[in-house]
């Protein structure tokens, strides 16, 4: 009986082992294949200018000079790359030249295949005017591979060779961080590719992301500056004599909201509209919602002083509203300017 159990046990195993070499024998294969290095290039970029900020349109005009190095006259990653979000570009100059590999890059290659290519290129970009005019925002120019997958081919940023030219950015804007990174993005989708079995595949790209930062408040002034003069018309108001029923006084109230709604949409229409409320609709729904009060202190006032209340309506808005409505205005929008200095 013990004979026939350990014969059993012998032939399982026997039958386990086949099995498991079998599965072996058929993966290491496709083990080989997936753990082949795709192709690579080296990509780099180098910025001269960054300007044209449209936060109105959505969109920065970049000119730059893109490079690439390869190991084989085959593979020519300028031509088959894409600007992602791109509104329109135009192409200055491209060359590609044998030059002899000095460096440690595909060795031991003795020579390789240099391409380059000057661009000036429209780009969308949605602008966080938010806390405008201390908005600090991060350009990207992706640029991706549209021929092979990301199991056939990538890119290798050269991190060494990359870069702006320090006086790109003058004025309004400095810039406080540069970077170059490689990701694979993936999609949903083959886009028809007999070669590719899945339905999802990845991609190489290049992304070049510039930090930059407000440092000019020249235009904050202008587009503000209209609404602060509405601002000063409503305090002034409480420093008016009474002559005739709220005649002047609220003629005065009705120019400064008016000023304060056109000067509202003025700033609106220069940085673009915004899914929130940024710092500058801020200070104009403020100074309209002060206009708003003072008009109706103006009726209080106009009825004290016809039930012969004169000295109190007097004394109620030179010494107390006055004070009240200049300090709190200038407390809220202190307030308000300091937490989006801060927050940038």
């Amino acid at each position: 009986m013990i004979s026939w159990v350990w014969k059993i046990n012998k032939i399982a195993t026997v039958l386990i082992l086949s099995l498991a070499l079998g599965v072996l024998c058929h993966t290491q294969p496709a083990l080989g294949q997936t753990l082949q290095s795709p192709k690579t290039c080296s990509i780099g970029i180098y910025l001269t200018s960054l300007r044209n900020f449209q936060t109105a349109e959505k969109s920065f005009t970049a000119d730059f000079r893109l490079w690439s190095v390869c190991p084989s006259e085959d593979m020519k990653p300028l031509e088959n790359m894409r600007i992602v979000n791109l509104f329109e570009s135009e192409t200055a100059y491209e060359s590609t030249l044998v030059k002899k590999n000095r460096s440690k890059l595909f060795y031991p290659r003795d020579t390789v295949y240099w391409s380059q290519r000057e661009l000036t290129a429209t780009i969308y970009h949605n602008w966080d005017v938010h806390n405008y005019p201390f908005d600090r925002h991060r350009l990207r120019i992706q640029f991706e591979e549209t021929v092979d997958n990301a199991l056939n081919f990538v890119y290798t940023p050269d991190f060494n060779n990359s870069g702006y030219a320090p006086d790109m950015l003058a004025g309004e804007w400095k810039i406080i961080d540069f970077n170059i990174t490689e990701t694979k993005i993936p999609y949903a989708t083959s886009f028809g590719n007999p070669e590719i079995d899945s339905q999802d595949s990845r991609y190489s790209r290049l992304v070049v992301t510039i930090k930059m930062q407000r440092t000019s408040l020249v235009n904050f002034l202008n587009l503000a500056g209209g609404v602060y003069v509405t601002a000063v018309i409503t305090m002034v108001s409480f420093l008016l004599e009474y002559e005739s029923p709220l005649s002047g006084r609220v003629g005065l109230l009705a120019t400064a909201l008016f000023g304060a709604l056109v000067n509202m949409q003025t700033a609106q229409a220069n940085l673009g509209t915004s899914d929130t409320v940024t710092l500058l609709d801020f200070i104009h729904i403020v100074t309209i919602a002060y206009i708003l009060a003072a008009s109706a202190v103006a009726v209080y006032i106009q009825i004290l002083n016809e039930t012969g209340q004169q000295k109190q309506a007097l004394y109620l808005d030179r010494q107390v509203l006055f004070r009240v409505f200049t300090i709190s205005y200038i407390v809220v929008n202190g307030i308000s300017i300091t937490y989006a200095a801060i927050v940038g």
